[in-house]
C-alpha cells in the first residue's frame, strides 16, 4: 500500500485521536485517577493507529531494513493495542467502582496478560505462528493467530463479566460503552480477517472511543466542578424525574451541612478550605450505594437521596462512623464535622420532591442550630 491510500484510511482516525488527547483536559473534570486513566486509553490507541499506519504504508516494500521495520512496527501495534485494551477495562471499571484498590489489582491481572503477549511476540520471531512477512515483505497471518486475537478481547471479556456479577454498580451508560467498544471492535477485526481489502478496525474503534469521549462530556456537564459529585443543576432535573416517575418506591432524603467551614476558610484559606469540601465529597461517595444520587446543594451542603430506603439512621451512622474514620487519620490540618437531617419520601406524601427536600433542609438547619448551642454550652 502506497502511502497516500495509507494516509487516506489513517489520517481521519488520527486527527480524531489527537483532538480528543488535546480537548480532554480543557473540558472534562474528574478525579486524578480516572482522568489518568481515560487520558493513557486515548493515547495509547493513538499510537497503535500510528503503528498500524506504518506499517501500511511500507507493506510490500522492498529492503531487508524495511523488513525489519515491518517485524518491529506490527509487534508494537500488537502489544499497544493489549494495553489500550487493558487501558479501557481499567478505566470503566474504576468508573463504576471508584476503588483504587480493585484497580491495582486488575492492574496486575492484565500485567500477566501483556507479559504473556511479548513472551508470545518474542518467540513469534523465530516460530512465525502469530504473523510473519513473505520475502517481498508482504504480510501474513499465522497458524496460530486466533490466540493474539483471544488475548486482544480478554480485557473486554474481563469487564463484560465482571460486569454481568457486579451489576448493581454499573449505569446504563457504562453498558452501552462496552457494548459499543465490544460491537465495533467485533465487527471491524472480523471483517479485516475476511476480506482481505478491508482496513475498517481502527475507523471502527475511533468511532466507539469518540462516543466514550462524548459520553463523558454529557455526564460532565451535570458534575459540580470542585467536588466530582453531581451538580445542583442535575439535582434539579432529577427531582423533577422524581416527581413525573410513578410513585411507588421510598427515598431517603438527607441534607448535609459542614459545621465550622467558615473557620477552616478564615484559619487555612480557601484552597484548604476546597479540600475539606472535597474530602467531605469523598466521604459521602464512599458511603453510599452507586445507585444513589449524590449532589452538592451548594456553598457547603450536599444532598443524598438513597433509593428504596425506609430508614435513613442506617445511612446517617455510615456516614459519621467514616468521617469519624477519617478525622482520626489526622491527614489534614482540619477535622470535618456535619451536620445531617433527612426523612424519608414516601408514595403517599403529598409533597413535590423539591418541596420535601426543602422541608428537609429545614430540619437539618435545626439540627445545625442545635448543636451549635450544644457546643457553646459545653464551652
Amino acid at each position: 500500500m502506497s502511502l497516500f491510500s495509507a494516509l487516506n484510511i489513517f489520517l481521519l482516525p488520527i486527527s480524531v485521536m489527537v483532538f480528543i488527547i488535546l480537548d480532554f483536559d480543557k473540558h472534562i473534570c474528574i478525579d486524578k485517577v480516572q482522568k489518568k486513566l481515560a487520558l493513557s486509553l486515548f493515547v495509547s490507541i493513538l499510537f497503535v493507529i500510528i503503528m498500524e499506519f506504518l506499517n501500511k504504508s511500507l507493506d510490500g516494500m522492498h529492503g531487508s531494513f524495511v523488513h525489519v521495520v515491518l517485524c518491529a512496527t506490527k509487534t508494537l501495534y500488537f502489544v499497544l493495542q493489549l494495553i489500550s485494551a487493558s487501558y479501557l477495562l481499567l478505566f470503566l471499571d474504576y468508573n463504576a467502582n471508584r476503588k483504587k484498590s480493585r484497580t491495582q489489582a486488575w492492574t496486575k491481572v492484565l500485567l500477566a496478560i501483556v507479559l504473556f503477549d511479548v513472551f508470545l511476540l518474542i518467540l513469534n520471531f523465530g516460530g512465525k505462528f502469530l504473523f510473519y512477512y513473505l520475502d517481498d515483505n508482504v504480510y501474513q497471518n499465522g497458524e496460530l493467530l486466533w490466540l493474539r486475537l483471544i488475548l486482544s478481547f480478554s480485557p473486554i471479556v474481563l469487564l463484560m463479566f465482571d460486569y454481568l456479577i457486579d451489576n448493581k454498580k454499573v449505569t446504563i451508560s457504562q453498558y452501552a460503552i462496552v457494548a459499543f467498544v465490544a460491537i465495533l471492535a467485533g465487527f471491524g477485526t472480523i471483517c479485516d480477517l475476511l476480506v482481505k481489502e478491508s482496513m475498517i478496525l481502527w475507523p471502527c474503534v475511533v468511532i466507539a472511543m469518540l462516543y466514550t469521549y462524548l459520553s463523558m462530556l454529557r455526564a460532565n456537564y451535570h458534575l459540580d466542578a470542585l467536588t466530582h459529585v453531581e451538580n445542583r443543576h442535575s439535582l434539579d432535573n432529577y427531582l423533577l424525574e422524581l416527581n413525573t416517575e410513578k410513585r411507588d418506591k421510598t427515598y431517603g432524603f438527607i441534607m448535609i451541612d459542614l459545621d465550622k467551614f467558615k473557620q477552616i476558610n478564615d484559619i487555612y484559606g480557601h484552597a484548604v478550605g476546597d479540600d475539606a469540601l472535597r474530602d467531605s465529597s469523598n466521604i459521602l461517595r464512599a458511603t453510599i450505594s452507586p445507585m444513589d444520587f449524590l449532589a452538592r446543594y451548594g456553598g457547603d451542603e450536599f444532598v443524598i437521596i438513597a433509593q428504596n430506603c425506609r430508614n435513613i439512621q442506617p445511612l446517617v451512622g455510615k456516614i459519621n462512623r467514616n468521617l469519624q474514620k477519617f478525622n482520626d487519620k489526622h491527614i489534614r490540618p482540619y477535622t470535618i464535622e456535619m451536620s445531617i437531617g433527612g426523612d424519608v419520601f414516601l408514595p403517599s406524601d403529598t409533597l413535590k420532591p423539591a418541596e420535601f427536600l426543602h422541608k428537609v433542609d429545614e430540619y437539618m438547619f435545626q439540627i445545625k442550630k442545635e448543636r451549635s448551642a450544644k457546643n457553646k454550652s459545653t464551652r
